[in-house]
């Protein structure tokens, strides 16, 4: 199994994580255990029903959305 590497702007979530999930038996046992934990913060937020702590906490760690180009700026993507 391969070991869980927290990303390094989820360091809050992966804290989390970490604090809510008791550790027992073995290392494999125990990321399987933060595997499964992280797996259920992120169907309760889907779902919508994270805590308001969780809730705050998983925004924080979010990605950020592109913004659309502006009017008369040149994608580079699309010939000019």
């Amino acid at each position: 199994m391969p070991r869980l590497r927290p990303r390094p702007r989820a360091t809050a979530t992966w804290q989390h994580i970490k604090a809510i999930t008791a550790r027992h038996g073995d290392r494999d046992a125990h990321e399987a255990d933060l595997a499964d934990a992280l797996d259920q913060l992120m169907r309760r937020a889907h779902a919508g029903t994270a805590t308001p702590g969780e809730q705050r906490l998983l925004t924080r760690t979010a990605p950020l959305k592109t913004p659309p180009a502006a009017a008369g700026t040149h994608s580079l993507h699309q010939p000019t």
